[in-house]
This record gives C-alpha cells, sequence and structure tokens, in this order.
C-alpha cells in the first residue's frame, strides 16, 4: 500500500482540530461557570438560613468558588480533552489516509485497496473513493496500454 509518513504532519485538518478543541474547552468552561453559579446560590442560602453566621459563610464565598472551580478543572477538562482528541482521531487519520490515498493514484501509482481501522469514521466515505480509484486503475489498464505501446513504437522508430 501506500508508504508515506503520516507522523511528520502533526495537523492534518489543523482548522477542524483547534475549531473542536476550542468548542470542548468552552463547553468545560461553560459547565464551571454553570457550577459556580449554583455553588454560589446554595452557599448564599445557606448563609440566609443562618444569619448569625452569615457574615463568615459569605466571607468564605470566594476561597469556595475557586476551590470547586480548581476540582471541576481538574475533573471535567482531561476526559473532555481525551474525548475530543479521541474523536477527532477518528475523523482526521481517515481524511489523512484518503488524501494520500489519492495524491499517490493522481501521481499514476497504482494504488492497492484502501482500508481504515475498524473504528474510524468515514468507512462509507472511504469505500466510495476506494471504488471509483479502483475503477480507474482498470480502465486506465485497459485504455492505457495499448496506448502507451503505441507510443514507445513511435518513439523507437524515429
Amino acid at each position: 500500500m501506500m508508504q508515506r509518513d503520516l507522523s511528520k504532519r502533526h495537523f492534518v485538518l489543523p482548522a477542524t482540530q483547534f475549531k473542536a478543541l476550542g468548542a470542548a474547552l468552552a463547553f468545560a468552561l461553560v459547565l464551571m461557570v454553570a457550577q459556580g453559579i449554583g455553588v454560589a446560590f446554595a452557599v448564599h442560602y445557606v448563609a440566609q438560613l443562618a444569619p448569625e453566621r452569615s457574615a463568615s459563610i459569605l466571607h468564605e464565598l470566594p476561597w469556595i468558588l475557586t476551590r470547586t472551580a480548581l476540582i471541576a478543572l481538574v475533573l471535567l477538562v482531561p476526559p473532555v480533552l481525551a474525548l475530543v482528541i479521541g474523536g477527532l482521531h477518528k475523523v482526521v487519520g481517515p481524511v489523512a489516509r484518503i488524501e494520500c490515498y489519492l495524491r499517490e493514484h493522481l501521481k499514476g501509482k497504482d494504488v492497492e485497496q484502501l482500508h481504515l481501522r475498524k473504528d474510524d469514521m468515514l468507512q462509507d466515505l472511504a469505500k466510495l473513493v476506494d471504488q471509483v480509484v479502483q475503477q480507474q486503475i482498470v480502465e486506465r489498464q485497459r485504455n492505457g496500454a495499448p496506448a502507451a505501446r503505441k507510443r514507445r513504437a513511435e518513439r523507437q522508430a524515429a
């Protein structure tokens, strides 16, 4: 099959990868803000229930919010990043393989059948691209062989 080192190419679709990563981080940030608002309302409610201690409870509110935000950051961001990066690899990897496959075909090289990993997305697109390319290879071999022989014969005659 095609021999190309895709590891040298760090970002296949950088705009897509950065947008997805930004959306995931924004989602995590929104969750953290929502949690902070919920905690602030809960602490304020508790302070109203205990008026004799409300000043000390409200005095601790910034520290409570900071601590819960840090806990949320530690608990939310790594799983969100892992899910986004894992999901991106299932899309970006096949796009890179299909791109490489098509480039090799356009260079005139005979390419073998395109195979993606079982859990990759875009399986149907890869099958369709492979069918088109394999059909073109068959047509190239059928139509190109006599034309290539004729050109060789003309060059040898000249």
